[in-house]
């Protein structure tokens, strides 16, 4: 039979008395949990599926067990760990997270501190990262980054800034101001020759010439003989028509 508490009474007979009591005593045993009971006493504990449930009379409630008993306090999960404190990582100051239990934290949401280098992805070509700097000129690495030292090393080596030519001949300019200008001078048999630089120097005592003459005999020389920041003048042996690769360098 179903545990009755208002059960046994003095009208019972007595082969009922002792499976009542028996009954009963099962139900208190099992603190409620098979259900059916009758004439449930006020505040008798139920203990199903993990919970605890108080008697209030009707129905059974949901009685949390108070922190200060052992408990949590709380009917749900997320009550239980707001109770705890466990819901702010500041409040657990001991033990080991299981690598699941540990939220992902976006890189714009870290405001302070340090990255260990292998928490963050390294850059390539086409993706941002952290990166090695190199300090030198000789590596090839396609993953690493020239330093602000080696780029100023590159920045202070001269470069061709400009370059041209016109009817005058050809020029270059370097980035230090350093100037070049050269042309295939041909002298026609017994002349002499001035040639019209295509730009114009500024400093002459800076001025170097270099020639170098094609199928000449270098036996006969051309000798300079004026040389000014917009042209240079040949004074040349022998009277056969000649052809010189002539270059004028400077500032």
């Amino acid at each position: 039979m179903a545990a009755d508490f208002d059960k046994p009474t003095v009208s019972n007979t007595h082969v009922n008395v002792l499976s009542q009591l028996r009954d009963n005593q099962n139900s208190l045993a099992r603190m409620f949990s098979d259900g059916g009971e009758a004439n449930i006493p006020l505040r008798s504990v139920r203990f199903l599926n993990n919970i605890m449930y108080l008697w209030n009379g009707s129905i059974w409630e949901v009685a949390p067990i108070a922190i200060s008993g052992g408990g949590t306090g709380a009917e749900t999960a997320a009550e239980a760990r707001a109770n705890l404190g466990t819901d702010v990582a500041t409040n657990v100051t001991a033990g080991v997270f299981d690598a699941a239990r540990i939220p992902t934290i976006s890189i714009a949401d870290k405001t302070s501190g340090t990255l260990d280098g292998d928490r963050v992805d390294q850059a390539t070509t086409s993706e941002r990262g952290t990166i090695q700097l190199n300090n030198t000129l000789t590596s090839t690495s396609t993953t690493q980054a020239l330093t602000a030292a080696q780029g100023k090393v590159l920045a202070d080596r001269p470069y061709i800034s400009q370059s041209g030519n016109n009817s005058a001949g050809y020029w270059r300019i370097w980035s230090d101001g350093f100037i070049e200008q050269w042309k295939n001078l041909i002298t026609p048999s017994g002349s002499n020759v001035t040639w019209l630089l295509p730009i114009q120097f500024t400093d002459a005592s800076s001025l170097i010439v270099s020639t170098n003459r094609v199928g000449v005999s270098l036996a006969r020389s051309w000798t300079i003989s004026s040389l000014t920041t917009s042209s240079v003048s040949f004074l040349k042996e022998g009277t056969s028509s000649e052809n010189s690769h002539v270059m004028v360098s400077g500032y």
